[in-house]
């Protein structure tokens, strides 16, 4: 609830003239508005009578103003018509047989302005003394305040899942409470229950469910205000906040998962089942039911591939070069959509043993 007055218009005459208003507000906290109720007031510089009357005289325009809309008008008639009045009004304000009520809305900040305005003539009554013409259309504008959205005092802005997202308000009314929304685009990711002053909660992986190719979210933290009735309060508080999916976010695997045999076909050594320095490769053969993607939500298998002696091969059926060594390692790796692998490194080292076999003295592993 508000309440005060306008600027003053004065006129000079026979007498000098003044006039204002009183204004006082009613809030309604569940619509966010306020209904404004005004009421003339007029005084005078010295005792000209006690029956003013206020008229137009004339005067293009003469009446009562809301918002620079004439929302009474004078006539041109003391006696009759549309007329206001009062009483004596020398020893100071007295207040017009008059007052009107409209309704304005409050915006985000809890600001709502109006102006008033008056423009007529005043004569009194037993002297005949007249001011003309007296006021304006517009007054300054009159800003009242009430009930605001609140303001985002803190707020997380870069954050992983498994880490703590944290946002803090400062509100205009302490029965206000508030509801935040964390938004992808035109996607809803969560919305919180309602909270007072304080948010803070873990930040899960499933935000990354139907993002599989993603590693980094950027998203909007939206923060609604309501009234302890639950009626909205202005705009939403806004910030942005980046979620980046944590490193554990990848593929696990479990024992068997891949496997490594001799592949020597189309060599001298095809007809060998071993390895055989210089001719054999080693193939890999990947088991995605010993593969887990239960720790970054969304994701799929993108790739297998193995790396030997420098070498990488990401196709089926998944070779290493020709081993040219007889103790190798083979990096056998797993890669999710979203780039995230998981690898093992085997090892072939196989006793040195010597036969005849159709292809000369060799090495046979």
């Amino acid at each position: 609830m508000a309440s005060g007055y306008s600027q003053e218009w004065s006129k000079s005459g026979t007498l000098k003239a003044y006039i204002r208003f009183y204004y006082s507000t009613s809030f309604n906290a569940s619509a966010n508005t306020s209904t404004v109720t005004i009421t003339p007031q007029f005084k005078t510089s010295a005792n000209w009578g006690n029956d003013y009357r206020f008229y137009s005289y004339g005067v293009d325009g003469a009446g009562i103003y809301v918002n620079g809309s004439r929302v009474y008008t004078f006539g041109n008639n003391y006696g009759s018509g549309n007329y206001l009045s009062c009483g004596s009004a020398h020893n100071g304000w007295t207040s017009l047989n008059y007052s009107t009520s409209f309704t304005i809305r409050h915006d985000a900040d809890g600001s709502a302005s109006f102006t008033v305005g008056f423009l007529g003539s005043v004569r009194e009554m037993m002297e005949g003394h007249i001011a003309s013409p007296v006021g304006g259309t517009v007054s300054t504008a009159i800003t009242i305040r009430e009930n605001a959205a609140s303001a985002i005092a803190s707020c997380s802005s870069a954050v992983s899942t498994g880490g703590s997202f944290s946002l803090t308000m400062s509100r205009a009314a302490s029965t206000n409470y508030h509801i935040a929304v964390f938004k992808r685009d035109s996607a809803t990711l969560y919305t919180s229950g309602r909270f007072d002053t304080a948010l803070s909660f873990t930040v899960p992986r499933s935000w990354f469910t139907n993002y599989p190719s993603l590693s980094s979210l950027s998203l909007t933290v939206s923060v609604q205000t309501y009234t302890g009735g639950g009626a909205a309060v202005g705009s939403p508080a806004e910030k942005p906040l980046t979620v980046t999916a944590d490193a554990g976010m990848k593929p696990s695997v479990s024992s068997g998962w891949v496997s490594l045999a001799a592949y020597n076909a189309s060599t001298a050594a095809e007809n060998i089942s071993g390895y055989v320095k210089g001719y054999s490769k080693a193939k890999a053969t990947f088991s995605p039911s010993k593969i887990s993607l239960a720790n970054s939500p969304g994701a799929t298998i993108a790739s297998y591939s193995v790396t030997c002696q420098g070498v990488t091969d990401q196709t089926s059926p998944y070779l290493t070069p020709v081993l040219n060594s007889a103790s190798v390692t083979v990096t056998c790796r797993v890669t999710d959509s979203r780039g995230r692998s998981a690898s093992q490194d085997l090892s072939l080292r196989l006793p040195l043993r010597k036969r005849r076999n159709g292809i000369g003295k060799r090495n046979v592993y």
